[in-house]
């Protein structure tokens, strides 16, 4: 039997977006700073840099600028293009896989 923790987590991850542009997507990985925020992409397949592109029907909606299967190279445009990034949010680049590998179903 579930306790009302697992039952309430679930919930809210249902409520999440499965569309990669939207401000409450479930892929979340790390917000960046103010305009910028990384994301898995639903097939699990690569990190999507996306910057902040205002908001639709009142949503927030983002962009993708790049696609990066390694962390090096999701540092690599991070560091191009994306200005001061928080500290908290370097930290958990940091913690990231060296290479993001699909899981298989």
């Amino acid at each position: 039997m579930m306790d009302t923790n697992t039952i309430a987590r679930a919930d809210q991850a249902s409520a999440l977006s499965h569309r990669e542009e939207d401000g409450d997507y479930r892929g979340l990985v790390v917000v960046l700073n103010a305009d910028w925020r990384v994301v898995t992409c639903r097939d699990g397949m690569q990190w999507i840099l996306q910057k902040y592109r205002g908001t639709k029907n009142g949503m927030a909606r983002y962009e993708g600028r790049a696609f990066c299967r390694t962390r090096a190279g999701l540092l690599r445009c991070i560091g191009v293009r994306c200005g001061e990034v928080l500290p908290a949010s370097l930290d958990a680049l940091r913690a990231l896989p060296m290479v993001l590998v699909e899981e298989r179903a």
